[in-house]
């Protein structure tokens, strides 16, 4: 299962709205992994790297790992889908500008 937290961005300052968020991510997943037989969760959303931050500040302990995919790898895949760039070139720079975006937040 994955969980998008894009509008996370924009997570109050307010501890009690982040615990809050943190509460109700934990009761939404926490069930899944022990069903599961594992001992956690693990979020892959792609654009959520873009805020590894404000994640870190809604979960303190968690350990965020940052893989990255071969951009030219990326590139051949998103070329003609129709929310992504059309051809390789523009597909490399869509995939770079993303990476480097990726690399700062997580600064």
């Amino acid at each position: 299962m994955s969980v998008s937290v894009t509008g996370a961005a924009h997570l109050s300052a307010d501890p009690r709205v982040v615990a809050s968020g943190r509460a109700f991510t934990h009761r939404m997943l926490d069930p899944l992994a022990e069903a599961a037989e594992k001992p956690g969760w693990v979020e892959m959303t792609p654009a959520n790297a873009l805020r590894a931050r404000e994640l870190v500040r809604m979960f303190p302990d968690a350990r965020v790992v940052h893989v990255t995919r071969d951009g030219r790898d990326v590139a051949c895949s998103v070329v003609g889908r129709g929310w992504g760039p059309k051809d390789l070139d523009e597909a490399l720079d869509w995939w770079a500008e993303r990476y480097g975006k990726a690399v700062e937040a997580m600064a």
